[in-house]
């Protein structure tokens, strides 16, 4: 699991790629290593999407529209109140919001 220092610097950089540069030239990057590790994927997932819609100016009425669902929800992944939401589901927003997801498999 990320040590919490290591989670809020990543959160951190997530808040900035939001403000200072383009979210989608700069990708997201994470390595499970650890069972633990998906509830930290999880909140990445949501912050990516939230930092995309910041990026964008969309209100949250407009970025529910964009993803299908409804406004409350994007206001629980902005307050980071994610245990609503599967991985799968978080991957079918990002699908809906254009992003290409790649996953590598490794051997430890």
């Amino acid at each position: 699991m990320l040590q919490d220092e290591q989670l809020d610097s990543y959160l951190d950089s997530m808040d900035e790629l939001s403000h200072d540069s383009d979210v989608e030239e700069k990708g997201i990057h994470f390595s499970l290593k650890t069972d633990n590790e998906l509830d930290n994927l999880k909140l990445i997932l949501a912050k990516s999407i939230v930092a995309y819609i910041v990026k964008k100016r969309w209100n949250q009425k407009y970025a529910a529209a964009q993803l299908d669902i409804d406004q409350p929800k994007i206001s629980q992944m902005k307050n980071n109140k994610i245990a609503g939401f599967s991985i799968e589901r978080l991957f079918r927003f990002l699908v809906k919001l254009d992003w290409e997801i790649d996953i590598v498999l490794k051997k430890k």
